[in-house]
């Protein structure tokens, strides 16, 4: 059986999310960011960059009623937050924690011409990179 990312594109299918919005390309376990001076991509790789999306969870011992609505807000934020360009509001995982971009997901996209950071660089220069506020 092969992998998700080592299958050809032809093969890898469009997710349907639940909130009806059709996503292409890497998502979930299957994807990497590659940031670029004015953007941010995310394809084939590592696992440090999925589509921001909470799951919802019943009520346990770990998931109180507390998360449960705090899910909930925090879903309805999400939701609300439209890109005009058609990029996908994404977690990118960092050493500071994740971090909230748009960004392009799929294989055939490209950077502006600059050299990419990518999520395995150094921490330091991935940080930089991103902007990240770090004090």
């Amino acid at each position: 059986m092969l992998l998700r990312k080592n299958r050809p594109a032809a093969v890898r299918k469009t997710i349907k999310m639940e909130n009806e919005e059709l996503v292409s390309g890497c998502t979930g376990r299957d994807c990497e960011f590659n940031a670029y001076y004015t953007k941010v991509v995310c394809l084939d790789g590592t696992r440090s960059c999925f589509y921001a999306k909470l799951a919802k969870a019943n009520e346990s011992e770990f998931h109180d009623k507390q998360l449960i609505e705090a899910t909930e807000q925090i879903t309805k934020i999400l939701d609300s937050l439209k890109d005009e360009k058609g990029r996908k509001l994404s977690l990118l995982a960092t050493d500071a924690g994740m971090m909230l971009a748009s960004v392009e997901h799929g294989e055939t996209v490209k950077g502006n011409g600059s050299e990419p950071v990518r999520a395995t660089d150094d921490p330091e220069k991935v940080l930089k990179a991103l902007r990240i506020i770090t004090n």
